[in-house]
């Protein structure tokens, strides 16, 4: 017994030699297979993105349309007091991972104020245009008597007339048949929707997404639209940027911005003048906060509910951290996001215990329920696994005022 268990520890010992460290995955820009390992707690998430986040070095550029362009080029007969439209641009450098995606929102205390939809039902409500209405055609049903011959006609009726009509359905006295009876809806076509409501149709084509890789090695250009914030008291106007990372989707940078005082127009203007600009640099001098989020996917559903306690002991290894190593709850701004529905859970347990489970297994370790936030109806595909974390990162040391960038109409 003796001998199998120190071969096992062997083993086991020649296994955590050969599993590849944090340091080495970094060093090789092995990038997604580290996104994996932070999900299981073997790789920091924090320090995982923000050397991604060096490596991308990506960047943005903002610029308002002028309110006489936009009306230019909208016919001059619209109103666009209450709209404005902002060309983005914003580029990466190359790196081995598989997807970034970069998407903005304003942001106002703490209301969320993302981009107005470009459909066509979202435009033409925020132009005021009436859409085009389907048109129904409806078909009459005729029906069409064959001719018969006068002793075929003789038989039909006395063979009904013996029946007492019972077989009249198969075998009628005059033999007919229906056509027509359809309901045809048409809806409105191109031409249709450029003459009704040409003003969304405008927006519409000036909106379409940017045919580009996330911006990965390449620039991408587009325009959003946002409603005029309607801005009160002393709070700064914010700009919000999540840069998504890699293939699963659900890891991210998320920044914060304040946007200088004064008109959107203006102060996106002040904010990043004629060249794009680094988001370290933005966040240097415009910075509110720098967020930290990706999942975790250490705990194991119990048989009869709940977690097992190996993975239990995993993950308040992960939050309360060791000696040597400070956990989750060392970092300013922890939060942890619930997806009921992603949880993982044995058969027949009741998912509001596992989540009520969950949620006491996190107060334990000392957050409040401030810090725990339980989605009722996820937007989009929801959290992979059920459970994301989020914290913030400091500032990166200065490195000193950066050099020349791209100019942002090139």
């Amino acid at each position: 017994m003796k001998i199998v268990q120190r071969a096992t520890l062997i083993a086991l010992g020649l296994l955590a030699a050969c599993a590849p460290t944090q340091r080495r995955l970094l060093a090789g820009h092995h990038y997604e297979e580290a996104l994996a390992g932070a999900a299981k707690g073997e790789v920091d998430g924090g320090d995982l993105l923000a050397a991604i986040e060096r490596d991308l070095e990506p960047g943005l550029h903002l610029q308002a349309v002028p309110a006489s362009e936009l009306r230019a080029h909208l016919g001059g007969v619209a109103s666009v007091d209450g709209i404005v439209l902002v060309r983005v641009i914003h580029d990466a450098n190359q790196i081995p991972i598989d997807s970034l995606d970069v998407s903005l929102s304003l942001l106002h205390r703490s209301t969320l104020l993302p981009p107005i939809e470009p459909d066509r039902e979202t435009l033409a409500a925020v132009t005021g245009e009436p859409l085009p209405v389907p048109t129904v055609t409806v078909t009459p049903t005729v029906t069409r008597y064959k001719s018969v011959g006068f002793l075929e006609l003789i038989g039909r009726v006395v063979a009904n007339v013996a029946t007492v009509g019972l077989i009249y359905p198969v075998l009628p006295i005059l033999p007919s048949e229906r056509s027509g009876g359809e309901v045809i809806q048409h809806n409105p076509d191109e031409a249709e929707y450029r003459a009704q409501i040409p003003v969304a149709e405008a927006l519409r084509q000036w909106l379409q997404p940017p045919s580009c890789n996330g911006g990965l090695g390449q620039l991408c250009r587009g325009y959003l639209l946002w409603p005029r914030p309607q801005l009160g008291g002393d709070a700064p106007l914010e700009l919000a940027v999540s840069v998504s990372i890699g293939g699963r989707g659900d890891a991210a940078i998320l920044y914060r911005l304040a946007i200088p005082p004064g008109a959107l127009e203006g102060g996106l203007a002040a904010m990043f003048g004629d060249r794009e600009r680094t988001l370290e640099d933005l966040h240097r001098h415009h910075g509110r906060a720098r967020i930290v989020v990706y999942p975790l996917d250490v705990l194991v559903p119990a048989p009869r509910g709940g977690f097992t306690l190996a993975s239990r002991s995993e993950f308040q290894r992960i939050v309360l951290g060791t000696r040597k190593q400070p956990g989750l709850r060392a970092h300013p701004g922890l939060r942890f996001r619930i997806d009921p529905a992603r949880l993982p859970m044995a058969e027949d347990t009741d998912r509001a215990a596992q989540v009520a489970e969950l949620r006491l297994l996190l107060l334990s370790f000392g957050l409040s329920d401030q810090q725990i936030d339980i989605l009722n109806a996820p937007a989009g595909p929801g959290l992979g696994n059920g459970l994301q974390v989020q914290y913030e990162l400091p500032l990166a040391p200065d490195a000193g005022e950066p050099g020349p960038a791209n100019p942002a109409n090139h």
